[in-house]
């Protein structure tokens, strides 16, 4: 799978070394999120912060 580089190059995100030892729902799930930070990057949006407490974590508030 090629991904797009801020310089507009294009690199593969998932090589055959590294597709050997994951399972394929693994490499799913990775691509699922490299689609979801490319999406938010060509959009625009800010990451998303971590310094908020978690709700469900148990967080000491």
């Amino acid at each position: 799978m090629a991904r797009q580089t801020r310089n507009g190059t294009q690199r593969d995100v998932f090589s055959r070394a590294s597709r050997s030892h994951q399972s394929p729902h693994t490499i799913r799930a990775a691509k699922r999120q490299a689609n979801r930070q490319d999406r938010a990057a060509s959009r625009g949006a800010k990451p998303a912060t971590t310094d908020l407490p978690h709700p469900r974590k148990g967080n000491p508030t």
